[in-house]
């Protein structure tokens, strides 16, 4: 009759195992390699991993650095994005795999198979967050696999010994791990069934899980005392886990219980529950998972932010048409995208023709520093194709001085580098490329830099610095960032040449809703676009002339699309009738400059 139970339990429970594995590493891979995947290709800009040994012992001196540098070795993979998917599915597979193997060593775990899917579960959920490391997850694995190594491999008299000294490994090697491990250990030692009974009438178990909790407790005091400068709450649980150095979230709290708890549980379970006691538990199963699942979508991960590093990443690729095609698929809304998108408009010779198509703001075109977090990197894109390179420069080291934990951005440095070979600052240059030059996949790059510094810095300049360097004022001028049509006249009188400031500037005095100025600079655009202006500054200019008590026979034959005159007083009559219903106005006339100008 037993050996039927235990059939029925295998029937019953191993197909539904299975599928919940299969379903969950294609969820996995999917999510993360098809709708999540600007997440990890911006992970892999946001660290600067040097490949070399000083950058290794630097991270092996301090606790949880094992696990900070082999995460951020893996996280470097992450340029191609869906091998990142494939990193981290195999990483939450591992951690299944584990605490399967983990509850399998207590007599009720085999009725709890289903539940070793929630520890990955959680922390799939955990790393759409950009805070949350991928080097947590390592440490949570080499933690569980720190457990079954000992369990399995190590004689019961040398058990104890040997958990203390795994313990006080994997404390330096995985920060916060060594804990999931220590309470593991103590619950699998306690509630293990051990019968022998010391002086004074003491059950082993207990004693030696007291003494492991007390070591375990001691380790980090020990550690900060003479071997560490950090505070409390860091030297129990290290920088490996989370971005913000005061907070350990609640969240990935309960991912790391959640291992120690189903420990406990399958030791309470008895091992022969029948069929419909099955279905009970994993019922249980099914609405803790989706629990998890509920509360990560809608607390962790962040479609919107999705879409704005999207933007983000197609400009550090410099795919302009490409972000002008998902902007029309998909209307950006933000300061970050909207930049983006008239960047790319302005690269292509389409910002005052085609801006009018999205939904600007006056402060769309240029990202204003704010004192709140990292500053974002498409704050410092639109200065360096625009040339003022000194800006550019700025929003740089900006963004390396203003990231959270104080990890160097390799997209910043690369910024950085470049600026400072345009401005001619090659001994400043050479310290960023320096650095680049100890990654794998920027190598080449700095090495392209470096040897140009070595020989002729000029004359051996590739295109993309030299066309950069065309576009620089000759000038200092007084920076203004409410003012910024001052900069952008000077770099048209440094060269009159540069399309993109010409285009800025009127699409600067377009959104800050200043005629006057952007009348001053018609000049400017007829050299640029001939007769033919742009549809919006045509629809501008057809404005002001309603605006004037006499026809300007100077103003006038800048219309040459006679639709725009016809167009404008359809809009005046919808106006008189319809004001008030801004939808109503905004489906017939949202793409006009008219419409801008009186409703945004």
């Amino acid at each position: 009759m037993n050996h039927l139970n235990h059939w029925m339990e295998a029937d019953v429970k191993m197909p539904v195992r299975n599928l919940c594995l299969i379903i969950s590493g294609i969820g996995s891979l999917v999510f993360y390699g098809i709708f999540y995947y600007n997440h990890l290709y911006q992970r892999e800009q946001l660290q600067l991993f040097q490949l070399t040994i000083p950058y290794l012992f630097k991270n092996l001196a301090v606790q949880g650095g094992f696990s900070i540098w082999l995460g951020e070795f893996l996280t470097q993979f992450f340029r191609v994005p869906f091998a990142g998917a494939v990193i981290i599915t195999s990483l939450l597979f591992l951690l299944q795999r584990a605490t399967e193997k983990i509850l399998s060593l207590t007599p009720g775990g085999r009725q709890l198979q289903l539940y070793s899917l929630i520890p990955p579960a959680g922390y799939f959920f955990l790393l759409a967050d950009q805070y949350y490391y991928l080097s947590g997850l390592i440490g949570l694995d080499l933690s569980l696999l720190g457990i079954l190594i000992l369990m399995r491999s190590s004689k019961p008299g040398f058990r104890i010994p040997a958990c203390i000294l795994t313990m006080a490994a994997l404390y330096w090697l995985t920060g916060a791990g060594y804990i999931v491990f220590a309470l593991v250990s103590v619950i699998l030692i306690l509630f293990s069934g051990e019968e022998i009974t010391l002086k004074g009438g003491l059950r082993a178990s207990l004693v030696y899980s007291g003494l492991l909790t007390i070591i375990a407790v001691a380790i980090p005091l020990a550690a900060r005392k003479y071997l560490l400068t950090d505070t409390l709450l860091q030297s129990y649980v290290s920088e490996a886990w989370y971005a913000v150095r005061i907070f350990f979230p609640l969240p990935l709290v309960l991912v790391l219980l959640s291992v120690p708890l189903l420990a406990g549980l399958s030791l309470l379970i008895p091992s022969g529950l029948h069929v419909r006691q099955l279905r009970l538990v994993n019922g249980v199963f099914f609405i803790l998972v989706s629990a998890v699942s509920v509360y990560g979508f809608s607390r962790l991960v962040d479609s919107r932010e999705e879409r704005t590093i999207r933007y983000e990443n197609l400009v550090y690729d410099r795919k302009w048409d490409r972000i002008i095609k998902t902007a029309q698929k998909d209307m950006p809304s933000g300061m970050v995208p909207v930049a983006a998108v008239n960047l790319a408009l302005a690269e292509t010779g389409q910002l005052p023709g085609r801006m009018f198509d999205f939904d600007q703001g006056k402060d769309f075109l240029f990202i204003n520093y704010v004192r709140k977090g990292m500053t974002p990197f498409m704050a410092s894109e639109t200065y360096y194709y625009l040339g003022l390179v000194n800006f550019s420069q700025m929003y740089a080291l900006e963004t390396i001085e203003s990231t959270v934990d104080a990890k160097i951005p390799i997209r910043s440095v690369r910024r950085a580098a470049e600026t400072f070979l345009l401005n001619g600052q090659y001994a400043t240059a050479l310290k960023y490329l320096s650095l680049a030059r100890n990654t794998v996949f920027y190598r080449r790059w700095a090495d392209k830099y470096i040897s140009m510094i070595n020989s002729d810095p000029v004359k051996n300049d590739d295109g993309e610095l030299d066309k950069i360097r065309r576009l620089m004022p000759k000038y200092d001028f007084y920076y203004d960032y409410r003012r910024m049509d001052i900069a952008l006249k000077y770099l048209l009188v440094s060269n009159p040449e540069n399309k993109l400031a010409a285009e800025y500037l009127a699409a600067f005095y377009l959104l800050n809703k200043d005629l006057d100025g952007f009348l001053q600079s018609l000049d400017i655009l007829k050299k640029l676009y001939g007769d033919n202006l742009p549809v919006a500054c045509q629809e501008a200019i057809a404005y002001v002339l309603t605006r004037v008590p006499q026809r300007s026979e100077e103003l006038a034959p800048m219309i040459t699309d006679r639709s725009v005159v016809s167009r404008l007083q359809s809009y005046a009559r919808l106006f008189s009738e319809s004001g008030s219903d801004t939808l109503k106005m905004e489906r017939e006339f949202g793409r006009s400059y008219w419409f801008y100008l009186n409703y945004r």
